[in-house]
């Protein structure tokens, strides 16, 4: 309650002229209102320091600072995205974002929570408004951070080309201040999208990129590697995607039950349909505890069920994809959805295996295989950059 009130407060500050202001709040807070106050603070004590910031609005509205009030917004938003309060984060980073509109920081702070939370169009201004304030401010930090949160955006509304530009241009300004970690993962990032747009012979590109700039052990290798081996599925080469077993044993759980339904899919995909069913339940199982898994996973246990003609599964499987994707904004995947239900509805079994030997990503596999063996992320050093510490897309 003293959040939302808050927020109102910040925004009956903001749309009235500051000669006015004085006449906003009661020079005497009601006990009520002091009483809430010593309860919130109680309640999240790491937020004191920011509450005093946020209610110095209303103790002295013609002499609060806009940048200090901007920044205890932007503390509560942070705080209020650890606890999982998705629209509260996106109230209070929009507010810093107004206070300070200066700062590239908040922008692509409110710019990544709207995305997420699906307000595209909001999350288009936010990140535009990032590019063009971190350029202005020669910020390189925030420039690279705001390039690659507008390429997942694009990413995510499934437009190929425009994901692809910013990440290659967050990627590039990544490697001008020397993160090559960072500049791997956008790579990553366009391999899985081209995967996905079905632009292999692209995507083999990027993926040699992505390996080759990638710290030995660095927290994404066996993502991956994951996606190395649904690159492999997509192009028929589903006995070369038994690397996917590898990544199943280093993995947490929801990636391991994402990546041990890909390995389901490949395996059937080959003809080994042995366990599949016993193997979907156990998954299913899993993935419904991870919602944020809970996507790809269905899906790929939509394909391994149609590999192996159990067509009422990969029906079921296909349709709850499509119905989680909408109710998350999410276009590829309830594009990836729609075509699982197109072929099992015209009965479509999947293309047979390309011989094995016959692919042009074998020196990939062994080069990705070989890093994964040796990768143990309590090895991985410890960055000084502030990107590696945060979200960055």
């Amino acid at each position: 309650l003293v959040l939302w009130q808050g927020i109102r407060h910040v925004r009956a500050w903001l749309q009235t002229p500051v000669p006015r202001r004085a006449e906003l709040f009661h020079p005497h807070p009601r006990l009520a209102a002091e009483s809430r106050l010593r309860d919130a603070r109680a309640a999240a004590p790491e937020l004191r320091a920011a509450l005093d910031g946020l209610l110095s609005i209303t103790r002295s509205p013609l002499t609060a600072a806009g940048r200090e009030v901007a920044a205890a917004c932007a503390e509560i938003a942070r705080w209020a995205e650890r606890n999982g309060h998705a629209q509260t984060a996106i109230l209070f980073a929009e507010a810093a974002a107004v206070l300070d509109g200066s700062d590239a920081a908040f922008a692509n702070h409110a710019g990544r929570l709207t995305r997420n939370a699906g307000e595209f169009a909001r999350a288009d201004l936010w990140f535009q408004r990032a590019i063009g304030l971190a350029r202005g401010a020669d910020a390189s930090v925030e420039y690279t951070r705001a390039q690659l949160g507008y390429g997942r955006l694009w990413h995510t509304l499934g437009d190929v080309e425009r994901a692809r530009k910013h990440y290659n241009r967050g990627s590039v300004a990544a490697m001008r201040q020397g993160l090559e970690w960072l500049a791997a993962e956008a790579q990553h990032d366009i391999f899985t999208l081209l995967t996905e747009s079905h632009l292999f012979g692209d995507a083999g590109l990027h993926a040699w990129r992505a390996l080759t700039w990638y710290p030995k052990h660095h927290p994404r290798l066996p993502l991956f590697v994951a996606d190395v081996g649904y690159l492999l599925i997509c192009t028929r080469h589903y006995s070369a995607a038994s690397l996917l077993r590898q990544v199943t044993s280093v993995t947490n759980d929801g990636q391991r039950a994402v990546t041990a339904a890909l390995y389901l899919r490949a395996r059937t995909s080959s003809g080994r349909t042995g366990f599949f069913r016993q193997g979907r339940r156990r998954l299913i199982s899993v993935l419904s505890e991870r919602p944020e898994c809970l996507g790809p996973g269905l899906i790929h246990l939509a394909e391994a069920a149609r590999a192996g003609g159990d067509w009422l599964l990969a029906s079921e499987d296909a349709t709850a994809a499509c119905k989680l994707a909408r109710s998350r904004h999410d276009a590829i995947l309830e594009e990836a959805a729609r075509a699982v239900l197109q072929k099992v509805g015209a009965r479509m079994g999947v293309e047979p295996e390309i011989d094995p030997d016959a692919h042009a990503f074998r020196e990939l596999i062994t080069a990705a295989t070989a890093r994964l063996s040796r990768w143990d992320p309590s090895r991985q050093r410890e960055s000084r950059s502030a990107l590696r510490r945060e979200w960055v897309a």
